[in-house]
């Protein structure tokens, strides 16, 4: 995942090792987005409902240039938790709330990474599942409840009238695998299911551009 949001949020290839090389100090030698966005008067957001500790994602996102990062351990509150690192989704709704509020005069960019589609693919409410066909079943109904969540997201957004001036990017930053090659979940799926994600972009229509 780390490694993908170096290509999705800064346009660059990551370092070819496991390591996460790009959170320790002086990782990035390059601004990405976030910190282009802020040299222009952005403030910017990230936040996601698995823990910081993984993968060092705290550093990570401070290196890539966020002004403010926000993970499961600020954020929990009476939420569930989902698998062993993540958090009910609907966490990340009442503190993106706030802090969108807090921004309401200044360009903004939000950036929020859910959790409950990875492995071990757990159903709020159910023990997470022992086998790959429960396991399909556990993925596809947490993909239908983060949808519901982005639902939510955007009806608030919309309400607000915030629409009307507002890009959304939903992505992904790997697919995932059920043995379709014999292999699962993503770390060595370099198939269709592990390396084809979704793009949609919702545009204002004023806002449409001709990319001919």
């Amino acid at each position: 995942t780390s490694k993908a949001l170096i290509g999705i949020l800064c346009g660059v290839h990551p370092y070819p090792t496991m390591e996460i090389k790009e959170s320790q100090p002086n990782g990035l030698r390059f601004p990405c987005l976030p910190r282009l966005l802020e040299s222009i008067g952005y403030k910017t957001l990230f936040i996601q409902s698995a823990t910081e500790h993984f993968e060092s994602r705290r550093s990570l996102m401070r290196n890539i240039g966020f002004n403010t990062f926000l993970a499961k351990e600020q954020i929990a509150g009476n939420h569930q938790e989902s698998g062993y690192f993540g958090l009910d989704e609907r966490a990340i709704l009442k503190p993106f709330k706030s802090w969108w509020e807090k921004q309401e005069h200044q360009p903004r960019l939000a950036v929020m990474l859910t959790s409950m589609t990875h492995h071990p693919y757990q159903v709020l409410g159910k023990v997470a599942p022992t086998n790959l066909s429960d396991a399909r079943i556990g993925y596809l109904t947490n993909l239908k409840y983060t949808d519901q969540f982005l639902g939510e997201l955007r009806d608030w957004l919309s309400a607000r009238g915030d629409l009307k001036n507002t890009v959304i990017v939903i992505t992904g930053d790997h697919g995932e695998g059920f043995s379709e090659h014999q292999t699962s979940q993503h770390d060595a799926v370099p198939y269709e299911e592990g390396i084809r994600v979704p793009l949609v972009l919702s545009i204002p229509n004023d806002k449409l551009v001709n990319y001919k």
